[in-house]
Formats: C-alpha cells, sequence, structure tokens
C-alpha cells in the first residue's frame, strides 16, 4: 500500500466528516393545501429526500469516486422513531418535525419518502411556497451520520456504498436551492470542500476571521483528534458566511 493509494484516505475522510450531505432533484414532488379540520387549512408537501440504489459521483484530491445510498439504508434509523427536521437550506427554524408528528419519513422502493405538514400562515413557509410554484427551490436534501460498518468500499478505494445511516438527533431533510451534480448536491458534501482536511480547514478559519479556541490540556494531549472536533464546530459558522 503507497502513499497515494486512495482508499484509507478516503474511509478516514468520510469518517471525520461527523455529519455529512447528499441531495436530489425534486422526484415525486408536490405541495397541496388541504383542510385542517377546524376551518382553516394546511400545506401538505411530498417528496424524496434520497434516491437509493442511483450511484453518483464525488470529487477528492485522489480524484472522483462514486457512491451509492443502498435500498433499506434509511431502516434502522426510521425504526428508532428519531427526532428529525424538516428545513430549508438546512438552517433556520423547525418547518415541520417528526416529534411533533408534522413531518413523517418512511423508506420506499424508490428512496427516503418525505411528508411534511406546514402552516401556510407562517411567513417563511409562504415563501417557501412561492419559491416551489415559481421552480426557485427545486432540489431536496438530506443530512445524516454513517451507522458503524454502515459503509463499504471496493478494494481499490474508488466506489463507496452506504448500506446504513443515523439520522437522529442532528439530521434533517430539507429543501434546497441548487446541487452539485445530477444526484448530489444541496449543501455540497464536507469532503468537497476538504472539511477532513485539518490544513485546508484552518486555512479557510483564518480567511473568514474566525480564530480557533486554544485547546485544552486533553485535547492537546490527542491532537488529531482535537483538531477534527473544535473545527467541526466551525463548520456551520463557515457555511452560514458562504465561505
Amino acid at each position: 500500500m503507497t502513499k497515494t493509494d486512495p482508499r484509507p484516505a478516503r474511509m478516514q475522510a468520510t469518517k471525520a466528516a461527523a455529519v455529512e450531505y447528499r441531495g436530489t432533484p425534486f422526484v415525486g414532488t408536490e405541495i397541496r393545501e388541504m383542510p385542517d379540520g377546524t376551518g382553516g387549512t394546511k400545506l401538505t408537501f411530498t417528496g424524496y429526500a434520497s434516491i437509493t440504489e442511483a450511484p453518483y459521483e464525488l470529487s477528492d484530491k485522489f480524484g472522483q469516486f462514486e457512491e451509492t445510498i443502498a435500498r433499506n439504508a434509511f431502516r434502522r434509523t426510521l425504526s428508532t422513531s428519531p427526532d428529525i427536521n424538516f428545513l430549508a437550506n438546512h438552517e433556520g427554524i423547525s418547518l415541520s418535525r417528526t416529534r411533533a408528528g408534522t413531518l413523517k419519513l418512511a423508506e420506499d422502493a424508490t428512496g427516503l419518502h418525505v411528508e411534511a405538514k406546514l402552516d401556510p400562515k407562517r411567513p417563511d413557509v409562504q415563501t417557501i411556497r412561492s419559491a416551489i410554484e415559481n421552480r426557485e427551490l427545486d432540489e431536496m436534501s438530506f443530512s445524516f451520520m454513517v451507522d458503524p460498518g454502515g459503509d463499504h468500499w471496493n478494494d481499490e478505494g474508488t466506489k463507496r456504498r452506504i448500506t446504513s445511516v443515523n439520522m437522529d438527533r442532528g439530521a434533517d431533510v430539507s429543501l434546497v436551492n441548487f446541487g452539485a451534480s445530477p444526484w448530489t448536491g444541496g449543501r455540497v458534501d464536507l469532503r468537497r470542500l476538504g472539511w477532513s482536511d485539518p490544513v485546508k480547514v484552518t486555512s479557510r478559519l483564518l480567511s473568514a476571521g474566525v480564530r480557533p479556541p486554544r485547546p485544552s490540556p486533553v485535547a492537546k494531549s490527542r491532537p488529531q483528534r482535537q483538531t477534527l472536533s473544535y473545527y467541526q464546530a466551525y463548520i456551520r459558522m463557515l457555511r452560514l458566511r458562504g465561505k
């Protein structure tokens, strides 16, 4: 095994990215107004946040590699009644939520199906509805964490298959503006932005004017682990700044 072998580096990078993001253009998407039983109305949004068994390409410093979300990858996490939010661009106040009973997720032969009940009186929902109807929002995305042993690479490190994900508390399904490729996108995943490389992370932090906190004595004794942990805490800040 040589230093340029992409397999171990790619496996380490995907493990270092605590949360990953993938997206898909609208599939089976509909937003409709329905009576709420009290004389008012609710908006119901339906669509797919993930398409399973549809290979797509990602890029890193070694070039391109292929990734596939396997069918039944969501089975385990959905069986635990996970707490998941429905958001816009993976940010802001929840539009609907599984814990509140206003968001339902299910996996079928196509992928991860989403049904979200939205309050049409909310200004942000009105904006989203207009954007969908005007085709200004036309993709969905979901965030996830890979379960231990939930992904597999081929011997060459050129193909990754994700077989089990965790979406409880911290993950979401989201409406997004655009994606990076026909199947993947929304928020471009962390590896595409170099978040798994401490040198690149440091450069992005400094260019954004963000100074990382001083590492604790415990963190100093474990420099690699510390780097990946407290830099991860600044990822959201930089994403909000558009870096």
